[in-house]
């Protein structure tokens, strides 16, 4: 596989996985820091990460600041902060009044030692973060954790269980001495304190229950995804409880909710009622999903709080930052209809039931030029602008590459719906494999499209030009049996959630409904088939499949 070709495919993966940037409920952190030597644990990514930001509420009363490098050698001892020099390799260093520095961002998960000239509250706003330490193993590390500020856990509970960590040395800062001191096991932590902490071998250790998301350290749906995996394992020995709240409102985020006893299952408005309970080393997989529906625009404003507690004492508190992007319909929409009653030529117009279902399939094109009813259409690379592109006339194939393996070669994708032949405008052929629908809008419960096919009496996909059939002819016969005929197909496609006998629509309560996946009655008005008109009802449902909100082809009405 060569570079190019390569390149192309990673590209579609990228395109295909949406956004993944959330922004989370603005946070203040508030830390109140004395004079002299401060070790402190910044929970937030702050907006702006220079230092003269970050530190600003500080004024003239900062005098430095000093972040450990763990990118440096091994720490095998710790020491008094006033010992600090510009030289030393494994720490960053910021002084207001320094020309030179080389710490340069200040970044949230990270701790920091901060000298004062005198008694201040530092205030970092920015976003609120999930736990995520990068342990150096066989080493100190300095480092905090997310607490809560009101009942925070002792030392010795925190780390139990953790052969990394437990019975390890430990050290904090003792203002008053300007020393690292020894961490007495049986007091209780500070929220926003760095500590060093010596970890044996390697380690993941985040707290007593880790947290594992899908993607980094936000749940961020893009335009794209409607669910994802939240995994927590407890590390400890001893049962936890996880509280899941919203900080903010949002009506859109649901979790699922399994009935074991009886193997069923439903989503449910978020937060769940109940605490999730973990017992000893045990993993829990807990599954969240938005629906998009009524939603416009991007939704970035809403966190999930995750507090963590056991006997009596809160061990962690932290805030994950939620963003979906609402309905975009625009792009290429793949279903089926099914039709379920004919009307009978000999007795009425009115459809009524038939004894199984007709189903076809449906290809609708939403554009910023409109909706389009499709033949075909095709799927390819266009390496000069490097994006995928749709089309629909096989004569374009060649001026593009391939987006899919077969038989070792990159070919493109080709999707059809036969039960659509070629598209005319006042008996001329127009392109033959798309048809602007110039009526009606596309929205769920509040869209209906219609949009009239003619089919000449000589066109090939005309049922009556059948060649071995002796009851079809040529088009001047003489004899009215040899005749064909032209066909005209008025069809409504109405957007609501149930059929017209008032039954929900298959797919109405899933978490797509709305946005990625519509549906409603589908109906058709079919003439010169046969001598009376003839009536079809039935469903269509219909599945986004492609964001690109245009055909490449200059031939489309």
């Amino acid at each position: 596989m060569n570079r190019k070709t390569l390149t192309s495919i990673l590209l579609i993966l990228i395109i295909g996985l949406g956004a993944q940037i959330a922004f989370a409920a603005p946070y203040t952190q508030t830390i109140q820091l004395k004079s002299g030597w401060n070790s402190v644990f910044l929970e937030v990514k702050p907006d702006s990460p220079e230092p003269e930001t970050v530190f600003a509420s500080l004024g003239d009363n900062l005098t430095s600041v000093w972040a450990w490098n763990p990118q440096s050698s091994t720490v095998e001892f710790v020491k008094s902060p006033s010992e600090y020099v510009e030289d030393d390799p494994q720490l960053l260093y910021y002084i207001p009044s320094a020309p030179i520095r080389n710490l340069h961002a200040i970044h949230g998960n990270k701790a920091y030692l901060i000298n004062m000239s005198a008694d201040a509250t530092l205030t970092v706003t920015g976003e609120r973060l999930v736990p995520n330490i990068k342990w150096k193993p066989n080493s100190f590390n300095l480092v905090g954790f997310h607490l809560n500020t009101a009942n925070a856990p002792i030392y010795s509970s925190f780390f139990a269980g953790t052969p990394a960590h437990e019975d390890q040395d430990m050290y904090r800062l003792d203002n008053a001495s300007s020393t690292w001191v020894p961490v007495n096991v049986s007091d209780d932590m500070q929220a926003g304190e760095a500590l060093w902490v010596y970890s044996k071998g390697s380690s993941e250790f985040n707290g007593p229950v880790t947290m594992q998301l899908e993607r980094s350290d936000s749940l961020a749906f893009g335009d794209l995804l409607s669910t994802q995996d939240v995994l927590f394992r407890n590390n400890s020995p001893a049962n936890k409880t996880i509280k899941l709240s919203l900080v903010g409102t949002a009506d859109w985020l649901y979790y699922w909710s399994l009935d074991i006893d009886n193997q069923t299952g439903e989503w449910l408005p978020f937060p769940p009622i109940d605490d999730l309970v973990i017992s000893e080393n045990e993993t829990k997989n807990l599954r969240l999903g938005v629906k998009r529906a009524g939603i416009v625009g991007l939704k970035n404003d809403v966190d999930v709080k995750v507090t963590i507690k056991g006997s009596g004492e809160t061990y962690s508190e932290y805030q994950v930052p939620v963003s979906v992007e609402g309905i975009d319909t625009t792009g290429l929409w793949v279903g089926t209809a099914s039709i379920n009653k004919v009307s009978e030529v000999r007795i009425n117009e009115t459809p009524v039931p038939t004894g199984s279902d007709m189903s076809f399939r449906l290809l609708l094109h939403v554009g910023t030029d409109g909706v389009k009813i499709l033949n075909q259409v095709i799927q390819m690379w266009d390496e000069d602008v490097g994006k995928p592109v749709l089309f629909t006339d096989d004569s374009l194939v060649s001026d593009y590459s391939g987006v899919t393996q077969r038989n070792g070669k990159l070919v493109g994708r080709r999707i059809s719906a036969p039960a659509f032949g070629n598209f005319y405008e006042d008996t001329t052929r127009v392109n033959e494999k798309a048809m602007l629908i110039s009526n009606g809008g596309f929205a769920q419960n509040n869209g209906e499209l219609t949009v009239t096919i003619d089919l000449p009496a000589d066109d090939p996909t005309n049922p009556f030009v059948h060649r071995y059939h002796p009851d079809h002819g040529v088009p001047d016969a003489e004899t009215p049996e040899d005749k064909k005929f032209a066909i005209t197909r008025e069809i409504t496609m109405t957007f609501q959630d149930k059929d017209s006998d008032g039954n929900p629509l298959f797919g109405v309560t899933g978490l797509g409904w709305g946005s990625s996946d519509m549906g409603g009655v589908y109906k058709e008005k079919i003439t010169g088939l046969h001598q009376k008109t003839i009536y079809i009802e039935g469903t269509f449902s219909l599945h986004k499949v492609s964001k690109i909100n245009q055909l490449t082809q200059a031939s489309l009405p």
